[in-house]
């Protein structure tokens, strides 16, 4: 590894979180669900997996029984409806980032430089492509179906909130200027730009650009700049 690239090689690491914010969960893998709830969450896993795979439109019930390792009965028996798994698997995907935001952003560093971790996580962590292929298949579908609109709505919100705490702690602390609200729509707008960019087929940007793209952002924003 050459020298100008050891820094951020050390940088991804620390900035790396629990495997529980990939779409695996924690360690469903190594036990059998015990309860309704268990073997629920192990079916939105596995049909999370088969949207990022295969699409949305291509994602049908037996592809989700077939993925799962049950029935179209079984899973049935689960999910009253298609419409109800496809919703706990738009959720899932969202709890996983808003968890992960949300333990990067509570580490103890200055506040621009936990807004740099997140920004280096979000675009450069390969563990969470997944997460993005299905955030992606799901993008034109939350315009058109409202009960999928709300879900992406509420948990815009929450990341939004606490993205924006974290940029007006820096603000206050002088090391961004500016207004907080504005300044995390600008993140939030040019994080999702880059993740277009980055997994598109075929990728319109890659991870270092798109990384030094958003970075850019916050050095523009820094106070005195």
């Amino acid at each position: 590894m050459s020298p100008d690239k050891q820094p951020a090689a050390r940088e991804a690491k620390r900035t790396r979180v629990p495997r529980a914010v990939g779409l695996d969960g924690p360690s469903s893998a190594r036990r059998e669900p015990a309860t309704v709830a268990d073997r629920r969450q192990q079916i939105i896993e596995a049909c999370v997996r088969a949207i990022a795979d295969e699409g949305l439109s291509a994602a049908s019930v037996r592809v989700f029984a077939r993925r799962a390792g049950v029935s179209v009965g079984a899973l049935q028996h689960y999910f009253n409806s298609k419409d109800e798994l496809i919703l706990g698997c738009l959720a899932h995907v969202y709890d996983g980032y808003l968890h992960g935001t949300a333990l990067i952003l509570a580490r103890p560093a200055p506040a621009r430089q936990r807004l740099e971790r997140l920004v280096r996580w979000m675009l450069g962590d390969k563990e969470l492509d997944e997460l993005w292929r299905v955030w992606l298949a799901f993008a034109p579908e939350t315009i058109r179906e409202p009960r999928l609109a709300r879900v992406d709505f509420d948990a815009t919100a929450r990341w939004r909130g606490v993205v924006s705490a974290t940029v007006q702690e820096a603000i206050d602390d002088g090391e961004l200027a500016g207004d907080a609200a504005s300044l995390t729509t600008e993140i939030a707008t040019v994080v999702n730009g880059a993740l277009l960019g980055i997994h598109s087929r075929p990728p319109r940007l890659t991870r270092e650009a798109a990384i030094t793209l958003c970075l850019k952002l916050l050095q523009d924003n820094r106070a005195g700049a």
